[in-house]
């Protein structure tokens, strides 16, 4: 019997399990936290060029890079997957709460340009699968993201979902929670950008400039000269880790990490749940706490990965 993308919605794991098993495991999961905003016309390349933080013009057909969107004040305003889907169009992967925001945040800067901005998000969905190999099923449109296990993001129109996902049922794919695409998103050390943290950080407070998700040759971009002049003139304040906390109820994103002096360390990027009473995730911290004891929530926070400056 097909089984229908809304009932795969529905019928996806939703406890937490050890992720760490599935490294050798074949697995999909239905994304429907992401949307797809479209660019396209004669004049998207120049349109993306002048407002994103990274370079469109390394990118080929079918090509993908992380980019971010900044205010003038050099503070990131959305973080995209952006896919480069033919010469003249391109797919901007982002949290769906952010989309139609984005949508008209952009759409402020056409002006005269000959490029339409289109939330696609109820026209199109997206599934991640994995394999600890990367011999990746074909589909719809594929794209390669590095990680602990390779990974596939798969966008398709929403009306081709159900067989897309019959297709990897029927490749004995495993069905898997949309939270395990955000604990390897959050292992890998790959940030968002989601409404309560719009504005909250700068490129290099997540490590864009180390993941390559900001081009320092590039012309100018709102807020690229806040940006470059951190870049050259500075040394970044805080940076990104991946940390893990005991909790059964994690705080909203963008809360504080205190010190136990009482002191503001850093602020909460994005979480995964491990299990009932286990979080990881991605904090932006000041340098200078990374030695403190550290509180999120009340909770004592511990951090696993190490100084990158």
């Amino acid at each position: 019997m097909t089984t229908s993308w809304q009932d795969l919605i529905r019928q996806r794991p939703h406890d937490s399990i050890d992720y760490t098993a599935l490294d050798s495991v074949a697995c999909f999961m239905p994304l429907d936290q992401l949307g797809v905003l479209t660019v396209a016309g004669e004049d998207s390349h120049a349109f993306l060029q002048s407002l994103l933080t990274n370079d469109i013009t390394l990118l080929a057909d079918q090509d993908t890079q992380y980019s971010g969107f900044c205010t003038p004040k050099g503070r990131l305003l959305a973080l995209f997957l952006i896919i480069r889907a033919s010469e003249t169009s391109y797919q901007l992967v982002l949290p769906k709460s952010l989309c139609e925001a984005m949508a008209k945040r952009l759409a402020m800067y056409v002006l005269r340009s000959k490029a339409t901005i289109t939330n696609a998000s109820d026209s199109l969905v997206c599934v991640g699968s994995t394999q600890s190999e990367p011999s990746l099923p074909s589909a719809l449109a594929y794209h390669v993201l590095s990680a602990q296990v390779h990974r596939g993001l798969i966008i398709c129109p929403v009306e081709e979902a159900d067989a897309l996902c019959q297709s990897l049922i029927d490749q004995q794919y495993q069905l898997q929670s949309s939270h395990y695409w955000e604990w390897l998103d959050i292992t890998a050390e790959i940030a968002k950008v989601v409404p309560e943290t719009q504005e909250k950080f700068t490129p290099q407070q997540l490590n864009l400039d180390i993941t390559h998700a900001v081009n320092f040759q590039k012309g100018c971009y709102p807020g690229q000269e806040v940006v470059a002049r951190l870049h050259y003139l500075g040394k970044a304040s805080r940076r990104l880790f991946t940390a893990e906390v005991s909790a059964s109820v994690l705080a909203e994103m963008g809360s504080e990490v205190m010190t136990t002096e009482g002191q503001v360390a850093g602020h909460l990027v994005s979480a995964a749940q491990q299990d009932e009473q286990y979080f990881v995730c991605l904090i932006s911290l000041k340098l200078s706490a990374f030695e403190s004891d550290l509180l999120l929530a009340g909770e004592p926070l511990r951090l696993t990965s190490k100084l990158v400056d």
